[in-house]
């Protein structure tokens, strides 16, 4: 079977959106057996990284998604497939980080869903656009597929209201990605995850991109000064850290703010530029406590049973935990510096609370998983 895939990242330094591919390609591996399997990256990338040596039984091409042949080399590449599924990074169709790559963005899946091979957006956030053109073309592209999910229902509300159509609400594929412990936890870990791009204001060292009222050095620096004081274990975990094939540290990734803090407090303990999301979720999975601004690094933790407080910049944290019944989380957009830093450390303390919570929480996330998992084998079937 020969299935195109848009909008899944294969070489890139961001954990989350490898977390997202190898998580999906686990699911079709399990539900495709007894046929060999094709997966053709339309991307603009040049490499596939290193997800084929993760999934040997599958094989990979790459087609790329040029603006000069995008209407013939793209568009013969997806009839040629006997499916089509679009990510869009995960949380990328939208216009909160990047403008006018999201107008090509739009462009390529109206194209595809133009074509009679069959078209799914895969769980994901829509919006929220502040353009309203492109939110109009948008509703144009999601009305046009054969199947949309989403991950929350807050992105299936907005995707039902700018397209007409129905949208299936299930949760983000990443709490699907296996994972292992490798080291005993100790009741006292904690995992803290420094968003890169918080930490540098945006985009582009843009000073408050994504206009939070809490200050985040400030937050991060209490944050860890309260628990070293206390006598926890802080890890500091990049999750967004360098790409597999030239190997560079980018400067807006995790990686050169979690050293910063770590140059700052020496007694924390400083985790290693991941080169898998297997090993990054691994290494998570030791903690027993998790705060974390990237989400799909929250994700990660959440999925492996470790106590989790998510820092929100955008409303797909809301979208997402909300969905499973899950409030402990902050927000940065709407709470200050000390109103975060309190809640945090509040959390921290009434622990079994979370832990209650989060049992439930991951139930109601397999069953919404296994509403996926059988909309994937009718499509595929």
């Amino acid at each position: 079977m020969k299935i195109g895939l848009f909008g899944f990242t294969f070489d890139h330094e961001n954990m989350g959106c490898q977390a997202l591919t190898c998580a999906f390609l686990n699911e079709l591996q399990n539900i495709i057996k007894d046929e060999e399997i094709e997966i053709v990256d339309f991307h603009r990338d040049s490499s596939l990284g290193l997800i084929p040596e993760l999934f040997p039984n599958m094989k990979f091409k790459i087609c790329h998604v040029r603006i000069k042949d995008i209407s013939v080399t793209y568009l013969k590449e997806v009839k040629s497939c006997d499916i089509v599924f679009d990510e869009t990074y995960g949380d990328g169709f939208s216009d909160i980080y990047f403008g006018n790559d999201v107008y090509l963005s739009v462009l390529v899946k109206l194209l595809c869903a133009s074509t009679k091979t069959p078209y799914i957006f895969t769980p994901q956030t829509y919006g929220p656009f502040k353009r309203k053109p492109l939110e109009w073309l948008a509703g144009k592209a999601i009305k046009k597929a054969d199947y949309v999910f989403a991950r929350d229902k807050v992105s299936s509300d907005y995707a039902e209201k700018i397209s007409g159509r129905k949208v299936i609400t299930v949760t983000d594929l990443a709490f699907a990605l296996p994972y292992h412990v490798d080291k005993p936890k100790n009741g006292n870990r904690v995992g803290i995850n420094i968003s890169g791009l918080l930490w540098n204001g945006g985009f582009n060292n843009n000073t408050n991109q994504f206009h939070l009222i809490a200050d985040y050095k400030e937050y991060c620096r209490r944050l860890i000064m309260h628990l070293l004081e206390n006598g926890y274990e802080v890890h500091l975990i990049p999750h967004v850290t360098k790409s597999s094939d030239e190997g560079k540290v980018l400067q807006d990734g995790d990686y050169p703010a979690c050293l910063d803090l770590h140059k700052l407090f020496p007694d924390t303990i400083l985790a290693p530029c991941f080169e898998d999301p297997y090993s990054a979720k691994n290494y998570i999975a030791q903690m027993d406590f998790f705060i974390g601004a990237r989400m799909h690094s929250t994700i990660g933790a959440f999925s492996a049973n470790v106590i989790t407080i998510p820092f929100a910049y955008s409303r797909k944290f809301r979208g997402l935990y909300e969905n499973l019944d899950y409030s402990f989380y902050v927000d940065g957009t709407v709470q200050g510096t000390d109103e975060c830093l309190e809640r945090t450390l509040r959390w921290i303390r009434e622990s079994d609370l979370l832990k209650e919570k989060q049992q439930v929480a991951l139930l109601s996330i397999e069953q919404k998983m296994n509403t996926f998992r059988n909309n994937l084998k009718i499509i595929i079937k």
